[in-house]
């Protein structure tokens, strides 16, 4: 994953897909609410980049002090959260959902995959 303006992934974004993804802010609320409210904390989570075929595994924490746009990784170091086309979570975090708002999500097994958008925040 290389470092682009952000736009460009959100017109990617709005090309390949039927469904609003969240936004920068929207996903950052949701990495915040899996670093800080959870416990105990995953320590890993899967994610699917919209400009990449395979998902990545990538380590919790998240470094949330980038600017606004990104976080930072381990393994990809600052990523643009636009970019991010799913985030399977190995939990249910299904809680910690609903005072964030309500992207939309499924249950599979042990994970939670949080896809989109199923209203405004």
């Amino acid at each position: 994953m290389t470092l682009r303006d952000p736009r460009t992934d959100g017109r990617l974004a709005r090309r390949l897909f039927s469904t609003g993804l969240l936004s920068d802010t929207k996903w950052r609320k949701l990495f915040q609410a899996i670093a800080k409210g959870y416990d105990p904390q995953p320590d890993h989570v899967v994610v699917k980049f919209v400009d990449v075929a395979e998902p990545k595994r990538m380590h919790v924490p998240f470094g949330l002090h980038p600017p606004r746009v990104y976080i930072d990784t381990m393994e990809f170091d600052p990523t643009e959260l636009r970019a991010i086309e799913w985030l399977d979570v190995p939990s249910d975090i299904v809680g910690l959902l609903k005072p964030i708002g309500r992207p939309s999500f499924e249950r599979s097994g042990t994970y939670t995959r949080v896809t989109g958008d199923a209203s405004p925040w």
